[in-house]
């Protein structure tokens, strides 16, 4: 029995299979009315740095793009993705295509596979994040450090500071850092 594959419109010359295989039909000019297959080849795929199975394909403009495997499945044979959703594996494994599912961003960072996955990569796991800081971000002593900072390093405000550096240093953002010290200016002035 002849597996179910889909064909689609932007990708005319491939084959896509459920399992996420995907086929490119090469044919002969034609001839008679009809196109004569010569051979048809499967793409291979390769598992990015991100984890998610891809592959390169020719377009209707005959532009090699590269697309996401789970992706091409779910508009194969479950329609459009729209503008601003994802797709979304229920199982969170990225090479199972059985469970997909369109989801917008939030709703794909919610699935709880994916946020073990995060819990594990995170920085905070390998020793490089403070826990505490997250939550002293928003006290006074935390805003007292940042101008200590500010200090030391202007000479008591008199000479400029590079403020990658005093970002780096204070563990803060620039918007932040720019609130804070302007406050303490006005305040000083």
């Amino acid at each position: 029995m002849e597996e179910e594959y889909v064909i689609l419109a932007q990708y005319p010359h491939y084959r896509i299979y459920r399992d996420g295989r995907v086929v490119r039909e090469m044919y002969t000019r034609m001839h008679q009315d009809k196109k004569i297959m010569l051979a048809e080849k499967e793409i291979k795929q390769h598992v990015g740095r991100n984890g998610y199975p891809a592959l390169c394909v020719r377009n209707t403009q005959d532009k090699v793009v590269k697309v996401y495997t789970h992706r091409l499945v779910y508009e194969a044979y479950y329609g459009r993705i729209p503008e601003g959703m994802e797709v979304d594996h229920c199982t969170g494994d990225r090479t199972d295509l059985s469970c997909l599912r369109l989801v917008n961003h939030q709703e794909n960072c919610r699935n709880p596979v994916t946020i073990e996955r995060y819990k594990k990569s995170n920085a905070r796991d390998q020793g490089k994040y403070d826990k505490d800081r997250l939550v002293n971000a928003m006290s006074k002593e935390y805003e007292d450090n940042v101008i200590r900072i500010y200090l030391e390093m202007s000479k008591g405000g008199t000479k400029p500071v590079k403020i990658m550096v005093f970002m780096a240093q204070a563990h803060i953002n620039f918007y932040r850092a720019k609130r804070i010290v302007k406050a303490y200016v006005n305040e000083h002035n």
